[in-house]
């Protein structure tokens, strides 16, 4: 069991586990030992190595000996992805994140407000493991390096670009997402489609909702609570159509069959669509 002093401890994320307690965080093992003590403001999960710490409302980065690998000098960090890391190093910018429900912040961050929105977007740079840029370019948008290449936009379209700082496919999207198995999602007339490395436009931008390809195939909907999956060439390798559905994760999906949440059955099912486990979920729902 793990002492009694551990209060509020994350997840673990290579053999580490965030933990904190009177406001500064730390790191315990898998015995629950604190082995980075807790003197920082917040931290991030470890990544390639290295995790995000803000202290004083900077950010930098630590080796797992708690040691810096990076200096807190960023306005805002995040983790490193194929070795190569996003950060914000201006102040007084106006930081817009991704979430539909995120409300537009100034940073450096103020608990109680007070600051003018009036100021000029936030930039990314891509930054390596000892905090050298990559590039000297920075990007109002940018998403995290997969398969060699990072989603980066102007504010108005999206392109990627890869570690050299090449743009390689030009800013043509709505949306990007990262590249996952070969092929990206990007989002042209607010329609779903997937692209190659060389931009080229693999299945038709066609689709109302769609998700990354996992194991080989890719959720698709039409935004009328009927989802799918489609393979690499766009064909619909299991017939059936489902009201919710997940990616395939270790051989298997989750999806429902009903639009009324306890009526509905959900399932996990295999690659061919063959149900391996059946259920209905009534737990949230009140007898009389």
């Amino acid at each position: 069991m793990f002492p009694a002093d551990l209060i509020g401890s994350g997840h673990f994320s290579e053999g580490l586990a965030s933990t904190e307690q009177n406001g500064k965080t730390g790191f315990i093992d898998r015995k629950g030992k604190l082995v980075i003590p807790r003197v920082f403001d917040a931290v991030e999960d470890f990544s390639e190595g290295l995790a995000v710490v803000e202290v004083s409302k900077q950010y930098g980065y630590i080796n797992k000996d708690g040691s810096f690998a990076i200096q807190p000098k960023y306005t805002r960090a995040e983790g490193l992805s194929e070795g190569a890391a996003r950060v914000i190093e201006e102040g007084n910018c106006l930081y817009t994140g991704y979430s539909v429900c995120a409300s537009p912040m100034v940073l450096p961050y103020e608990p109680n407000g007070g600051r003018s929105m009036d100021v000029p977007r936030c930039r990314f740079s891509f930054i390596d493991k000892q905090g050298l840029r990559l590039f000297e370019e920075k990007y109002v948008d940018a998403q995290d390096f997969s398969e060699g290449l990072a989603p980066v936009g102007d504010g108005k379209r999206w392109g990627y670009v890869d570690k050299k700082g090449t743009l390689v496919i030009p800013m043509q999207y709505e949306y990007a997402e990262p590249f996952a198995e070969g092929l990206a999602r990007v989002r042209l007339g607010m329609r779903w489609g997937y692209i190659d490395k060389t931009g080229n436009m693999v299945i038709p931008a066609v689709y109302e909702d769609a998700l990354d390809f996992s194991e080989g195939m890719a959720v698709v909907g039409d935004g009328l609570y009927r989802y799918w999956f489609i393979d690499q060439k766009g064909d619909q390798p299991i017939p059936q159509f489902f009201t919710a559905a997940s990616s395939f994760v270790m051989g298997l999906a989750h999806v429902r069959n009903g639009v009324n949440y306890y009526k509905s059955k959900w399932s996990y099912i295999d690659h061919n669509g063959r149900a391996v486990f059946t259920y209905s979920d009534q737990s949230g729902r009140r007898k009389r």
